[in-house]
């Protein structure tokens, strides 16, 4: 009977030890969750390189200025495009325009054609064309409405596609007799009307 009791008595002592550690475990204050998105933040923050900002330079738009072919030499209806500022093309030989690079070339945005006209002695440019693409074709391949006339040539040509004109209020005159061509900033022509006094970029052409 004794040894009955001991053993109530260690049951007893047992469970109210279970009880207790039961208790404390419950008690504990729970590890508080991380918030990540916190401590992204400031690793991000951390981790920035401020990069010096950088100003790309805004490409110096340029103007085709070029004599026209003579009249004989194209279809009439060629001819009269370029003098009612109606003209759909271009096209001049890649040689004419050795002097500058390909980059100078694809970067014209307009054209101004000097032209010969009733009752005016001296070629001018009274239209403004601008430009579309540029592209680079032997002559064989261009028709009559692009060139004026076919022609068997393997020689290759800039072929410029124009999309509309404007009526200059200074006509570009002083063009350089039978032929001139030249590549300028188009910016130029809000104060200079002259073919002659206009600045070429070939100097800059290979820099």
């Amino acid at each position: 009977m004794n040894s009955s009791l001991a053993q109530k008595t260690a049951h007893l002592k047992w469970l109210k030890a279970i009880r207790s550690s039961s208790a404390a475990v419950q008690q504990e204050p729970q590890a508080r969750d991380c918030d990540c998105r916190i401590w992204l933040k400031q690793q991000a923050r951390k981790q920035v390189v401020h990069k010096p900002r950088v100003v790309e330079a805004k490409p110096i738009e340029l103007v085709l200025l070029a004599s026209a072919a003579p009249k004989s030499a194209r279809n009439f209806d060629y001819n009269r495009r370029f003098e009612q500022g109606e003209a759909n093309w271009y096209h001049i030989p890649v040689s004419s325009l050795q002097d500058y690079t390909d980059e100078q070339i694809q970067a014209i945005a307009y054209l101004a054609v000097g032209i010969t006209q009733v009752g005016v002695a001296d070629r001018t440019a009274p239209y403004l064309y601008a430009v579309h693409e540029v592209s680079k074709v032997p002559r064989h391949m261009l028709t009559v409405a692009q060139a004026g006339t076919l022609k068997a040539s393997e020689e290759d040509y800039w072929l410029f596609e124009l999309t509309h004109s404007v009526p200059l209020a200074h006509p570009i005159q002083d063009f350089v007799q039978p032929f001139s061509v030249k590549i300028a900033k188009a910016k130029d022509l809000l104060h200079t009307y002259s073919f002659t006094a206009l600045a070429d970029v070939k100097e800059n052409a290979h820099v």
